[in-house]
């Protein structure tokens, strides 16, 4: 008679502190990765902006950095932009010079600081007036809008690699705050630790001066 072997109350005991024990052991890594997430994310995003503020100085031209602000995919999409003028006079048009980049998925591009200030990135609201405007975007067979909402929001890079301001905006410093969470329509959730007023307490903030050039903020 063939008898099934059955667990002991020592065995399943042991089995749980197991458990436990590696519970304990990979919590703070579980809890870190979205840090280094960040972390690797916005490195990249600032390597790319400073790559494209100097094409608008090799090129003389101006380039205009694009991300889809309506973009309701598990990734925020962002490409940019060169104006490629004419042989005479000031006609010309922009045309798109880099491949759509993304960012991580499960990191993404707040509005707003814990004060609820705007950020300046990338918002529709505050994407300047251009003489010359900026084409539609597709991306996977939806239309974006410049300077709309749901469309794109933009920043411009003159040839001086300056940043270009009209009275609409970019406030400057610009800036764009990257934080760890996942959009649901205009609302974000958050990951990881908060503040008292609810908003993430890690953050990684690119802040764009006046000359264009961008500097690193943490908490």
């Amino acid at each position: 008679m063939n008898r099934q072997k059955a667990f002991t109350l020592v065995e399943l005991i042991s089995v749980v502190s197991i458990i436990v024990l590696l519970l304990t052991f990979l919590a703070p890594s579980l809890r870190n990765s979205d840090a280094v997430l960040l972390g690797t994310t916005g490195v990249r995003l600032d390597g790319l902006m400073e790559a494209w503020r100097q094409t608008a100085i090799m090129s003389r031209q101006p380039v205009a950095v694009a991300m889809l602000a309506g973009d309701n995919a598990a990734n925020q999409h962002f490409t940019a932009m060169r104006w490629f003028p004419e042989s005479s006079g000031t006609a010309g048009v922009w045309k798109q010079i880099s491949k759509w980049e993304s960012l991580s998925e499960g990191i993404l591009s707040d509005k707003t600081d814990s004060s609820g200030n705007y950020l300046g990135a990338f918002l529709p609201d505050y994407s300047p007036d251009l003489n010359n405007s900026l084409p539609n975007l597709v991306y996977e067979g939806v239309t974006y809008r410049p300077g709309k909402t749901p469309g794109y929001g933009y920043i411009v890079f003159l040839p001086d690699g300056s940043l270009y301001q009209d009275a609409k905006g970019p406030p400057v410093p610009c800036k764009l705050r990257l934080v760890a969470g996942m959009r649901a329509g205009e609302s974000i959730g958050y990951h990881g630790l908060k503040n008292n007023d609810g908003r993430p307490a890690n953050y990684f903030e690119i802040v764009l001066n006046a000359s264009g050039r961008s500097k690193v903020v943490r908490p």
